[in-house]
């Protein structure tokens, strides 16, 4: 297992201890922007309501590299449900990563036989014609 699969068990395992009312009470007096990102927007906008704070500006996942972000720059706080999702979504990356290199691998050993084979058989020409020179001495 990876760190991401063990941070995965982890929180799927540590629901209800409490990440999101450490996150909440960490947040609700910060007095500069930040962004706040939540699993979804319902959800981000239940724990903005929650924390009353005016200067979270709520953010998913999916605005993460978007051009929604682009040339600010603020702290950022993950709630528990968008970090299970991130967790989940890089695990998917990771493990179709680990698909594709086996198959990848898979098809570098056909190659390999391909040309031990070829280099079989070029083998076996140059010593039939050196055979055959040494025949007729030439």
């Amino acid at each position: 297992m990876n760190v991401s699969d063990n941070l995965e068990v982890y929180y799927a395992q540590s629901r209800g201890v409490g990440h999101t009312e450490l996150l909440k009470k960490g947040i609700e007096n910060y007095d500069k922007k930040f962004f706040l990102v939540a699993g979804s927007y319902q959800q981000g906008k239940n724990l903005v309501s929650e924390i009353k704070n005016p200067n979270a500006i709520l953010i998913t996942l999916d605005d993460i590299g978007s051009y929604k972000l682009r040339g600010l720059r603020y702290p950022i706080a993950f709630d528990n449900f968008a970090m299970i999702k991130l967790i989940e979504r890089n695990n998917c990356v990771i493990e179709n990563l680990y698909i594709k290199n086996a198959k990848l691998l898979a098809e570098i050993k056909d190659l390999n036989e391909i040309v031990y084979e070829l280099q079989d058989k070029l083998d076996w020409r140059k010593k039939f014609v050196s055979w055959v020179k040494s025949l007729f001495g030439r």
